[in-house]
């Protein structure tokens, strides 16, 4: 029985009791450790995560030799007999029940989880039958090769401190540890602790130090390589640096791929090497049991007690303790399914909205926003990614979008929150699939510069040119081309002399630079014998030894 202090009535079955009693939590402040990277659901049998600095108790792990479902009018098993798996396990996993060392107990038990299936998590009595069988009590069906978990870790619950937000933690059960720095956790279909770039704020970046300069009270960080993130806004750990007043926390403002600035009061000077790095590691891991009710039959009534699944927590009077939401939920807005047994008639037909009599400045048709704070973002302060999309249109259609031009434009796309003139303003207009990858069209507000990439090939347009490598045109009309006065034929002929004298060497220079190369010089129209040795970017520098004509020709 508890004493509800907060949110009262608001308590519910499946989720978790956990106790927050300090002396009972393991915590990043505690330990002095950090949570440093995570593999999500692409490596091993479940998500795992990865610490530093930490002592976990190592569990032992075994694999259900059966699947154990349901009975027949009871979703719960019950207590079931079975065989603990030989052969397909995981790596590190055993195979003989003498690893667990105690003849009964507690184990946690995950079902390797497939897309959005459950993973039915569970704490649940064992008692060791021989060397290959176990005895347990389950309330829920489980797989073949389902894990169990010994010892360690089993029982906790892991709290990703970067996502706790208004009070409201998302705890992951704890399977057990695989070392004193890494364990398995129920993800389920949100395995995100220690991963970047998923719905989570967990962030990771280091990158190595090229120089320091400080300035006036400001300090200008140019990293080896680029960052792996937009570290603006947070605070970046400074180490290594040969001088070590460089060296702290401080908080950055990004001016490159692989620069920022920090505030520091000092003498002008200048550094090299060290580390920048920024890492949201914070955690904690509460006991924790799996709420079976929280029905009181006696009074007929929500009021307080809790009927818990099987669990290792030492509950003690006046522990402070909550029950946190729902690990994972599914949540999405609204979609009407229309529908028709028989094809539409040719006439128009549609859905949306219709805005009647007077309508005037002020009015947006329809609008889609993202109301969280932009400080959230990685780039603007915040860690987190961003959503991915505000309007999506999928399946066929002979028009995915028809408009009438609106008075002034079609489209208006303005500068993204970063501003137009920083360095981090550029977008992409357009991302279009090809066979080969993706081609883009990018604008760069700073500039005005327009870049389209196709198969990885640059056209740019600029204010002061358009560049390309290979220009093909059916008529090109242009007053010059470099200085070059233009007009007649594609190629233009070129005498440079008709009746040399003699022997002598003749030299001229023509000023068209390497875009208007020439193409090859003659002597007597015979065949052509001077190459860039004779005939470069800027002159022609000729030997004869006989009276001779001299024709060049090169291509404009």
């Amino acid at each position: 029985m508890v004493t509800p202090t907060a949110a009262g009535g608001t308590q519910g079955d499946g989720r978790f009791l956990i106790d927050t009693n300090p002396a009972k939590s393991i915590t990043s402040a505690s330990t002095g450790g950090a949570l440093a990277g995570g593999s999500g659901d692409a490596v091993g049998p479940h998500a795992s995560a990865q610490f530093s600095g930490t002592s976990f108790p190592v569990s032992v792990f075994l694999s259900l030799g059966q699947a154990v479902p349901s009975q027949a009018n009871n979703l719960a098993p019950g207590m079931v007999t079975f065989s603990i798996a030989a052969a397909g396990m995981p790596a590190g996993y055993a195979a003989n029940t003498a690893a667990i060392g105690n003849s009964s107990g507690l184990a946690c038990v995950v079902d390797q989880t497939v897309g959005y299936d459950p993973d039915n998590y569970e704490m649940a009595p064992y008692t060791v039958i021989d060397a290959t069988h176990l005895q347990m009590t389950f309330n829920k069906p489980h797989q073949l090769l389902a894990s169990l978990a010994f010892g360690g870790l089993c029982g906790y619950g892991l709290e990703q401190t970067v996502d706790t937000a208004g009070g409201i933690r998302q705890l992951f059960p704890v399977l057990g540890a695989t070392s004193p720095t890494s364990l398995y956790y129920a993800g389920g279909s949100t395995p995100v602790v220690g991963v970047m770039g998923r719905t989570s704020g967990f962030l990771n970046v280091s990158a190595a130090i090229a120089s320091a300069t400080r300035a006036a009270g400001q300090v200008t960080v140019t990293t080896t390589g680029n960052l792996l993130a937009d570290v603006n806004g947070l605070s970046v750990a400074i180490a290594g640096v040969a001088d070590s007043s460089y060296n702290g926390n401080y908080v950055v403002t990004t001016t490159g791929i692989n620069s920022f600035t920090y505030a520091q009061a000092g003498g002008n000077s200048s550094s090299a090497g060290g580390t920048a790095s920024a890492l949201t590691g914070g955690f904690a891991f509460y006991p924790m049991a799996e709420t079976l009710s929280v029905f009181d039959a006696a009074t007929n009534s929500i009021d307080g007690q809790f009927t818990l699944a099987p669990n290792s927590v030492a509950w003690a009077a006046g522990d402070s303790v909550e029950e946190p939401h729902f690990y994972q939920e599914y949540i999405t807005a609204d979609v009407e399914a229309l529908g028709q047994s028989v094809p539409r008639p040719s006439v128009v037909t549609r859905g949306g909205l219709q805005y009647q009599q007077n309508n005037g400045p002020g009015l947006v048709g329809w609008s889609i926003a993202n109301a969280a704070p932009t400080s959230n973002y990685i780039g603007y302060g915040g860690t987190h990614t961003f959503p991915d999309g505000a309007y999506e249109a999928t399946g066929v259609w002979r028009r995915t979008m028809n408009l009438v031009a609106g008075e002034q434009a079609a489209f208006a796309i303005h500068c993204n929150l970063h501003g137009c003139g920083s360095w981090n303003s550029g977008y992409n207009v357009f991302e279009l699939d090809s066979s080969a990858g993706v081609d883009s069209m990018g604008y760069a507000p700073a500039s005005s510069m327009l870049t389209v990439i196709l198969r990885g090939t640059p056209y740019s347009f600029t204010p002061q040119a358009f560049t390309a490598g290979t220009i093909n045109v059916g008529t090109l009309n242009a007053a010059t081309i470099n200085g070059v006065s233009v007009g007649g034929p594609h190629v233009t002929t070129v005498t440079l002399e008709h009746a040399f004298p003699g022997a002598g060497s003749f030299n001229f220079t023509h000023n068209l630079g390497s875009q208007y190369p020439l193409m090859t010089c003659y002597v007597n129209s015979g065949s052509p014998a001077y190459a860039a040795s004779n005939v470069d970017v800027n002159n022609i520098a000729i030997t004869v030894t006989a009276a001779s004509d001299i024709t060049c020709t090169f291509g404009i």
